[in-house]
């Protein structure tokens, strides 16, 4: 197979897993700038929204997200947990959306059967709602319909647009509730999903941006495969590189998918803000404002308009089209997510006979049937950021209890969640489903240690994992009502600049304006 054909094969993989899990930033998005347009209000499906617990901090208990002795419950006035309220009431149907394909999916299959079959009261059925936007829309109609899941697992920008809802039962009320230890949980969860002090997803699918190389392209332009770049001027010098070897059908070093959550991250991983008021986190009488016109996000766009100018830029949007449109040529260079891992180790070592039972579906099942008995030699590692490597925030999704069904169906949803937080539920997500432990002592495990040394998927997860353990729980990422409007404004940005030759400094005043008008509106809305 010529490298181009493979680098199509690798890429289409990429997208048909990002399309599942991630989606569009528009399909995110639903309908732009006043959020309560399409979910009746706070209202609907709630009551009013501070019951959820989104007051002041000067309303907060004592304790930290997550700790069983808080006190949080009680001083945000948090919807009570009926724990114990579905036992010995026979079966409790619980419907629990989720977005995933391939190997991650049937992790999720496979810990719904496990679940069901260890206890009597309550039984899971999964449904797949197609990718993260879709998701979301979904979720957003069922608040003004009535119809919502018991557990709704969601992307990780929604969280404050659906605590704001008021659909939400706190994960935090469950575990004062239950006395329930979350003491080993990875610090930065607690931290990026808390809301004034209260955690609200009680169970998590996060991953992280890496970089994927191919080090025979390394090789030949005399870089060290084992010294990939550790910072975005560093993926410039190493593009200058593969780009002056000439190597055949290499047409652009790096291939970018143009998202706003590269911004997000590289500004993160440098401890900058997207927005005013510590990232939109701390209270205030007025609403956040845009924080990112400086000379960071300057240097960060002239950086990659130079790259650009200079042929070393695979420039990628939307969707399954942007993967195959980079693969029309080839790159040596993907930054994209560790959820991949397993389904692209499988695909590249012959566990899967072709990349058409991801596709079926898509539009691309031929394309994708034609690509079989891949081999390349594949480096991953952390993402390159502004100043070093490794730095940035969290990606994927996060289990929502939702307080609009019955005590049953709410106690049930927690038995659940407290069962994917188990050690060994945790360890089949990681090595089957690809996401990265929330548990610290899943890494004690003989299996997953023996993973992480022994066979490449493991490998590769390793990366992930060392670098989501790194992540600084005191700056954990921005949490905006209208998160997702932001996300498609810091899209637009680098679309102005990487794909119509906009001025940078231009590209940036116009996002800004653009996020104020978002926030602005979320503000006015109360939701």
């Amino acid at each position: 197979m010529t490298r181009t054909r493979f680098i199509v094969a690798l890429l289409l993989c990429f997208g048909l897993i990002a399309a599942a899990c991630g989606g569009d930033d528009d399909d995110a998005s639903g309908t732009a700038g006043d959020t309560s347009a399409d979910t009746g209000g706070s209202d609907t499906g709630g009551g009013d929204t501070d019951d959820a617990g989104t007051g002041d901090d000067d309303t907060g208990g004592s304790g930290q997200p997550g700790d069983a002795d808080a006190g949080l419950t009680e001083a945000l006035g948090l919807p009570e947990c009926p724990v114990g309220a579905g036992e010995g009431a026979g079966p409790t149907e619980l419907v629990v959306w989720h977005t995933y394909v391939g190997e991650t999916e049937q992790a999720h299959e496979d810990l719904a059967a496990r679940f069901n079959e260890s206890q009597t009261d309550y039984q899971v059925r999964l449904e797949n709602l197609g990718n993260y936007g879709e998701a979301f829309r979904a979720y957003k109609d069922g608040i003004a319909t009535g119809s919502l899941p018991a557990i709704a697992i969601l992307e990780d920008i929604t969280v404050r647009d659906v605590v704001d809802s008021g659909t939400v039962l706190p994960a935090q009320s469950c575990i004062e509730a239950d006395d329930y230890d979350m003491s080993d949980f990875v610090p930065i969860l607690k931290s990026f999903y808390a809301v004034d002090g209260a955690l609200y997803p009680g169970a998590f699918n996060s991953s992280q941006l890496l970089l994927y190389y191919n080090k025979d392209h390394f090789r030949a332009a005399g870089l060290d495969p084992e010294s990939p770049p550790q910072t975005l001027a560093e993926i410039q010098e190493a593009s200058d590189a593969l780009a002056a070897a000439d190597i055949e059908g290499v047409e652009a070093p790096l291939a970018l998918a143009v998202e706003g959550w590269i911004v997000e991250n590289w500004r993160t991983g440098a401890g900058l803000e997207i927005v005013s008021n510590d990232n939109g986190r701390a209270p205030g009488d007025e609403a956040p404002t845009a924080a990112f016109n400086d000379e960071t996000t300057l240097t960060m766009l002239t950086t990659l308009d130079e790259m650009n100018d200079a042929g070393q830029l695979g420039p990628a949007t939307d969707e399954f089209g942007e993967y195959l449109a980079v693969g029309t040529g080839t790159s040596s260079m993907l930054i994209q997510t560790s959820t991949a891992v397993t389904t692209v180790v499988d695909i590249l070592g012959g566990e899967v006979e072709s990349l058409s039972e991801l596709a079926e579906g898509t539009g691309f099942e031929d394309l994708a049937a034609e690509f079989t008995d891949l081999n390349l030699d594949m480096g991953v590692s952390p993402l390159p950021g502004i100043e070093t490597s490794g730095a940035g925030q969290i990606g994927g999704g996060a289990w929502f209890m939702t307080n609009t069904g019955t005590p049953e169906e709410q106690a049930g949803a927690w038995e659940f969640i407290k069962f994917i937080n188990e050690l060994e539920s945790q360890k089949l997500m990681h090595l089957k489903g690809s996401y990265l432990p929330a548990r610290q002592a899943v890494a004690e495990d003989p299996d997953v240690v023996f993973a992480w040394e022994e066979n490449a998927a493991g490998q590769w997860l390793k990366v992930a994992v060392d670098q989501f353990n790194e992540l600084d729980p005191e700056f954990p990422g921005p949490q905006i009502g209208p998160y997702t409007e932001t996300r498609q404004a810091l899209r637009e940005m680098l679309e102005a600049v990487i794909l119509t030759g906009a001025d940078p400094q231009a590209a940036i005043e116009a996002a800004e304006a653009e996020v104020n008008d978002a926030l602005e509106a979320y503000e006015e809305a109360n939701f």
